[in-house]
């Protein structure tokens, strides 16, 4: 399937199926996000990539589906996405490799243009409890403070 034919459904698709994926950075066992969109293996930063701007607009409309997918840094500290059917295991997981790993990261736009990453903190005496209740990341940042 070509770059052109995807789109954020298709992602939602590959998320769902694969439970957790990274957005760029490469492992053994979890697939990658941006490769999956481009097609081909990528060197260097995607942003230099010929579909970047493809790439980060179908990153974008991926990450505002909250009530499917977490975004965090559970993986190694590396950009995470994980299907909602992973999050109570992974709320499980949290009080062994530390809770840090569940709070979801939301990009942001700066005063100058730029992007930035922003940590929401999810407590660790909630986060099991509100992810196993099924809200959404969204509801979960509400819910927990």
């Amino acid at each position: 399937m070509s770059t052109e034919n995807k789109t954020v459904s298709n992602l939602l698709a590959f998320v769902e199926r694969e439970g957790m994926v990274l957005e760029s950075a490469r492992h053994p066992s979890v697939p990658n996000l941006v490769e999956y969109i481009a097609n081909e293996r990528i060197t260097g930063s995607w942003w230099g990539h010929s579909k970047g701007h493809e790439i980060y607009a179908l990153l974008s409309g991926l990450r505002e589906t909250k009530q499917e997918v977490a975004v965090c840094k559970f993986i190694g500290g590396k950009i995470t996405y994980i299907h909602r059917r992973l999050w109570a295991a992974c709320a499980r997981l949290a009080n062994v490799l530390g809770t840090e790993r569940l709070d979801l990261i939301h990009s942001v736009h700066t005063d100058k243009g730029y992007h930035k990453s922003q940590r929401i903190p999810v407590p660790t005496k909630n986060s099991a409890l509100v992810i196993v209740q099924g809200l959404t990341s969204f509801e979960m940042v509400r819910a927990v403070g």
